[in-house]
């Protein structure tokens, strides 16, 4: 690298055109270390462009997939809050939850598709006899309640309450 001590008052010719040699081959070496670490900045950039469009087109199969498995049951809710609107006669209040998930539970006990239950990652790390234990926990075989929540609320316009008037 350059010598900082130099005094440059009492340098000479010849060491002026060594020391700019010396600036151009470390300005060459630099230029190239440069370029090299924006070919890897390329290369790195398009990885992650494919991650993130791998991850993208898995993302919509799933849910793609997940939207006709749960078909059935989205048949089920809509023709049973049909009925039961058509059993009110009048339009929905928040309290008619509770009524439409009874009335749901007596014509469809079971949904059509339930999704299978999910270790977390503190569980996957469990002996498998634990995490079979796991699983049988957390397998259901009923409609869930956060799910017809949210159907009531988006079909009807009303908040799913479990109050009593």
């Amino acid at each position: 690298m350059i010598d900082q001590t130099i005094e440059y008052e009492r340098i000479n010719k010849a060491q002026l055109v060594d020391l700019v040699k010396e600036l151009q081959l470390s300005s060459q070496k630099m230029e190239r270390k440069l370029q090299k670490l924006k070919n890897q900045n390329k290369t790195l950039q398009s990885e992650l462009d494919e991650i993130h469009a791998k991850n993208a087109r898995s993302k919509s199969k799933r849910t793609e997939n997940r939207n006709v498995l749960e078909a059935q049951n989205i048949e089920y809710l809509e023709r049973a809050l049909s009925v039961f609107e058509d059993f009110l006669g009048r339009p929905f209040k928040s309290q008619d939850f509770t009524k439409f998930r009874r009335y749901l539970l007596k014509i469809y006990p079971t949904p059509a598709y339930i999704q299978e239950p999910r270790l977390t990652k503190a569980q996957k790390k469990l002996s498998p006899a634990l995490q079979k234990e796991e699983l049988e926990m957390k397998r259901r075989t009923e409609w869930s309640e956060s799910r017809l929540r949210k159907f009531f609320k988006d079909r009807t316009g009303e908040s799913a309450s479990t109050k009593k008037t």
